[in-house]
């Protein structure tokens, strides 16, 4: 199974647009509603990840920050 990160859905819009429950059993879901601190945390939180699913433009990400998370689908 792919482990999605859906990042900055701090108005939890992700449940309301995409069924869940339809992709189980190839997707595993992570809404992460609050922005991150920092590159860092962000870092920290979505190393396990296979993919991002970016809702909004509040988690800072620089060419470093990017790069750490290459390895990474942005969706």
């Amino acid at each position: 199974m792919i482990k999605i990160a859906v990042i900055d859905d701090y108005q939890d819009a992700f449940r309301q647009i995409v069924d869940v429950e339809k992709y189980k059993g190839k997707f595993i879901f992570e809404i992460f509603n609050n922005p991150f601190s920092d590159e860092k945390e962000a870092a920290i939180e979505l190393e396990d990840f296979e993919a991002l699913f970016i809702m909004r433009e509040r988690t800072p990400r620089s060419e470093e920050h990017t790069s750490e998370l290459q390895s990474r689908r942005d969706l």
